[in-house]
């Protein structure tokens, strides 16, 4: 049985199966988009110089003056933006292009004002197939807080991985599920309102200098009411037994592991 359009998107996100590209790849010709006829280039086992210059010429036709994919971290195949870093004047370009709309993965790390810039920059219009981001702040400044528009323009977001301060109580997204978390301070007493969330991945970033406060995951993660419904735990070691054992009573329904 054929796969709706609803269907095969889903496929796509999960993974780039030959026969659904293949699919899609008819799909889009038929309505005209030179990305179908690009992935059907790009499912050639044998790839010849005529190939490559056909492939050339439909990207530079589809996104014109853009730099071209080797000068730019980033992975383009199947007419989709496997990865990229989302930094940088090339980075802001190609998020900004026709073909940002095709991002799945984004990543990047730097300073405070960096990683807000590219979070602005994405919510600045719909990235249905992004479904990773993973994000650093290398200097540990003030907190980051999510642009309003994020969440509704990365609807199928699943996979978020973090380094450093993040506001996440403001970012409520409905169907994120994972979360991997490296604190570096204290996080606050504000509540995560995710209610996909099943998988929550905790550490602590060693201390910049002898004497730093510590944060304890434990109360933080005491505290939130999300933990009822998470199915998975990692955490770093605890405190005392009696602290794994009062949060293992308080989640009976999930598998706590320890780094």
């Amino acid at each position: 049985m054929s796969k709706s359009r609803d269907e095969l998107d889903a496929a796509l996100r999960a993974r780039f199966d030959p026969d659904d590209l293949a699919v899609y790849a008819d799909l889009l010709q038929s309505e005209g988009d030179p990305r179908g006829e690009l992935i059907t280039l790009e499912l050639q086992t044998a790839v010849t110089p005529e190939i490559v210059e056909r492939r050339r010429a439909l990207l530079r036709s589809w996104l014109g003056d853009m730099p071209i994919v080797e000068d730019v971290l980033l992975n383009f195949r199947y007419g989709f933006i496997e990865d990229m870093q989302l930094d940088g004047a090339a980075g802001y370009a190609w998020l900004a292009s026709p073909a940002g709309e095709f991002l799945r993965t984004g990543w990047m790390y730097g300073k405070r004002i960096e990683v807000q810039r590219a979070l602005t920059a994405l919510a600045a219009k719909p990235r249905p197939w992004l479904t990773k981001l993973a994000l650093e702040e290398r200097w540990d400044d003030d907190e980051i807080t999510v642009p309003p528009g994020l969440v509704a323009a990365t609807p199928n977001l699943v996979t978020l991985e973090l380094v450093g301060p993040f506001a996440l109580e403001r970012f409520a997204h409905p169907k994120l599920e994972r979360i991997a978390w490296t604190m570096t301070r204290d996080q606050g007493s504000g509540e995560l309102r995710m209610p996909s969330l099943t998988t929550l991945e905790l550490s602590l970033k060693q201390p910049r200098y002898e004497g730093e406060p510590g944060f304890d995951v434990y109360a933080w993660l005491t505290a939130q009411p999300i933990r009822s419904q998470l199915r998975h735990v990692r955490l770093p070691p605890p405190p005392s037994p009696k602290t794994l054992d009062e949060l293992a009573t308080s989640m009976p329904a999930c598998r706590i592991e320890i780094r």
